[in-house]
């Protein structure tokens, strides 16, 4: 063989080694390109993921920081809200009691229902000191003690009980101020109190209830401030009507 075509048979083989060696590194670099591509995906998901999850801690964190800001606005504002709820409330209530204090009607009309509830008549009278009576110790903490006396009425055997109210009437306030007003040394304070109980005219201010047992008479008494206050003026009027009856006996001797 010559050497020219040796030199010619060499070089075609080297090239063809070339562009064999040309193909296999076109294909593993194709190779890795459609290996990077995932990867480069799986790399942006990553840092997408990552950026929203730090997107989303920051938002929680504002909203965090306004819901704070919100209730530590709204607490004072929710404080007095339930401190003025409580407030009305407290002062209903109150009012309720105190016109249940003030006024012993509804309690009068209970205590009818329940005596003859137990089977017990009444007998319109009022239990003076003058006769031999026991009266109940009345409890504060108890107020519906009435019903033990009832009860107790009941089981000593009697078929009745004595009832007695009083309601004020306008005629009963005119007259204690005019006999206030005729004495000279009476406090102004107390004639004050005198018109104050015009207040209460129509109420009822006091209830006994009683019942006899061997001799002696049991006795249930209820009575309001003003009631107490109106027999407390009548007797400061009564004691000066006395003075005067006096006076007039020794000026006729």
């Amino acid at each position: 063989m010559q050497p020219g075509k040796l030199h010619l048979r060499r070089f075609g083989a080297k090239r063809q080694e070339d562009e064999a060696a040309r193909a296999v590194h076109a294909r593993r670099a194709r190779c890795n390109r459609s290996l990077a591509y995932p990867t480069r995906r799986i790399a942006l998901k990553a840092v997408w993921s990552v950026a929203t999850r730090f997107l989303k801690l920051r938002a929680r964190a504002v909203h965090a920081r306004r819901a704070r800001c919100n209730r530590s606005l709204a607490y004072p504002t929710r404080r007095i809200a339930l401190k003025a709820v409580w407030s009305v409330a407290t002062r209903n209530d109150m009012m309720f009691l105190s016109h249940m204090e003030q006024d012993l009607h509804s309690l009068k009309d209970d205590m009818v229902a329940f005596i003859e509830g137990h089977g017990l008549r009444r007998f319109n009278a009022y239990v003076s000191d003058e006769v031999a009576n026991v009266p109940w110790s009345a409890d504060e903490d108890h107020p519906d003690a009435w019903k033990d006396f009832v009860e107790l009425a009941k089981a000593s055997g009697v078929s009745f009980v004595t009832m007695n109210f009083v309601h004020l009437d306008r005629e009963d306030v005119d007259l204690l101020l005019n006999r206030l007003t005729e004495i000279d040394y009476m406090n102004e304070e107390d004639v004050e109190e005198a018109r104050w109980l015009n207040n209460f005219v129509g109420k009822v201010g006091f209830v006994q209830l009683g019942f006899p047992c061997q001799g002696v008479v049991f006795t249930y008494e209820v009575s309001t401030e003003w009631y107490e206050a109106y027999q407390r003026l009548e007797t400061a009027a009564d004691d000066y009507d006395g003075i005067l009856i006096d006076d007039s006996d020794l000026e006729e001797e």
